[in-house]
This record gives structure tokens, sequence and C-alpha cells, in this order.
């Protein structure tokens, strides 16, 4: 398909629940995020204490009572390398932030490689494009908004 006929997917940062707090917390942030978001899965990054991110996560879930995928992802490349092809999504206008996120946004506009510190809220929100392939060449298949709880929040904010 012409470059020019294919679909133009969007995404949108709905929310920023970064924290840092012992497992147990940060365990149950994510998965009452992904409950309050009709999530279809948790995305987790396992290059560095992977296998504990991901008990830990699963243990949030037994404790929840629920039974939500886990998907592992593995960092093959940088922060900024990771992060470069999402920013390009931003000026063709198809990738928005549903709300204000000021941690978030400040780590967006004042990190660089050369710093010495990780932009964690950054890093968490790059991920969520690369899962769901919104940074790859060619689209796979009919996208969608996902939940009610994601279409409400988009539709009552102004896309930045």
């Amino acid at each position: 398909m012409p470059a020019q006929n294919r679909p133009q997917y969007h995404g949108f940062v709905l929310d920023d629940r970064s924290c840092h707090l012992a497992p147990d917390g940060w365990g149950a942030r994510a998965v009452q995020a992904a409950v309050d978001w009709e999530a279809d899965d948790i995305c987790v990054e396992v290059n560095y204490g992977g296998d504990q991110a991901i008990a830990v996560i699963h243990t949030a879930l037994e404790k929840a009572g629920l039974d939500i995928p886990v998907r592992k992802v593995r960092a093959t490349q940088g922060k900024a390398v990771r992060a470069q092809p999402v920013a390009a999504l931003t000026p063709t206008g198809r990738w928005h932030h549903a709300g204000v996120f000021e941690e978030l946004e400040t780590q967006q506009c004042t990190w660089y490689p050369e710093l010495k510190w990780s932009p964690d809220r950054l890093d968490g929100m790059v991920w969520g494009p690369w899962h769901m392939g919104l940074v790859n060449v060619v689209p796979r298949g009919q996208g969608s908004l996902g939940s009610d709880a994601a279409r409400k929040q988009i539709a009552g904010r102004r896309l930045r």
C-alpha cells in the first residue's frame, strides 16, 4: 500500500502513575492503572530486574484476583534511541497528551542522554507506543481508541 494511503494511527498519553514506592506499592499501582483503563495487558521491561518486576506484577494481580496478561519487552537500544521515533509522532499530529502531566512533560523537555539521571516517566511513556506498534513502519491492522474510559479521557481533554 502506498505510504499516502496507509491509515494513520494515533497514540494518547492518558495517565502518568510513575512513582517511587516499595515493590508491592508500585505493583498495585500498575495493576490498578490497567484496571482503570481496561488494558489488554501490562507491558514490563525486563532488562534490569525484569524477573523481579514480572513477579511483583503477578503478585499484585493475584492479590487483586485478576488475570491480566503480562508482556515482556526488552530494551535493545538506549533510552534516547527508543524515544526518538515516539517523539517523531508528535509533529505529525499522531501523539497526544490527553491531559496535563507536569512531571512527565518536564522530563520530556529537559532530559538528554548525557545527564546522570534516568528519566523514569519518559522511559515508561515511550514503551506504550512501541508495544502498540505505533512506531512500526507498517501498520498492523485496524486500530481503536481502546476502552470507554480512555475514549472519555480523550474526548474530555484538549489534545496537546
